[in-house]
C-alpha cells in the first residue's frame, strides 16, 4: 500500500510540464520516470544523485547533463537518443582504438549497440560509415532508402 501512498508521479510526469509541482514534492516522486521527462531537465541538472543513468540516455533533453557524465552513460540505450549523436559518434571513435579483445571484454551498456543505432533516424551518417554493422531488420523503410540511395 505505501507504493500507493506516494502520488504515482510516473504516470504524470511522462506529461507533466508542472515544474513547480514536481519540486515541492520531490519526496514523491519516482526518479527512475522523472530521468526520461523531458521537460525536467532543471530539476534532474539539481539532483544528480538520483537520477536514473540508464533512463536518462534515452531523455532526448539531457544532452549537456550527459556530456558532463560520459562515465554514467548506458551507450547501448542512448543509441535510441536522436539527439545524442555526437556523444554516440564520440564513442565509436574511442571503439574503433581498442583492440578486439579490449572491445568484447567491454560491458554491453559500454559500447554503441547497433541494432538499436540502426532505428535511430538521426544516425544516417553514422550507419552509412559503418555499413557493415547495421541491423536491417531495425531500420524503417524511409531510413533503408536513404542508406541505399
Amino acid at each position: 500500500m505505501d507504493r500507493y501512498r506516494k502520488i504515482r508521479l510516473e504516470d504524470v510526469i511522462s506529461k507533466c510540464k508542472c515544474y513547480r509541482f514536481i519540486r515541492s514534492n520531490k519526496d514523491r516522486i519516482n526518479w527512475k520516470y522523472l530521468s526520461k521527462n523531458s521537460n525536467a531537465i532543471r530539476l534532474l541538472e539539481t539532483n544528480l544523485d538520483k537520477i536514473s543513468w540508464k533512463y536518462l540516455t534515452l531523455n532526448r533533453n539531457a544532452i549537456d547533463i550527459l556530456k558532463k557524465n560520459k562515465d554514467k552513460i548506458d551507450y547501448s540505450r542512448l543509441v535510441l537518443n536522436e539527439n545524442a549523436i555526437d556523444l554516440i559518434e564520440e564513442k565509436l571513435k574511442i571503439e574503433s582504438k581498442l583492440t578486439e579483445e579490449q572491445y568484447y571484454n567491454l560491458d554491453y551498456t559500454n559500447k554503441v549497440c547497433f541494432c538499436g543505432l540502426s532505428s535511430n533516424t538521426n544516425a544516417i551518417k553514422l550507419l552509412k560509415e559503418n555499413r557493415s554493422r547495421i541491423h536491417w531488420g531495425g531500420i524503417y523503410l524511409k531510413m533503408k532508402m536513404q542508406l541505399i540511395l
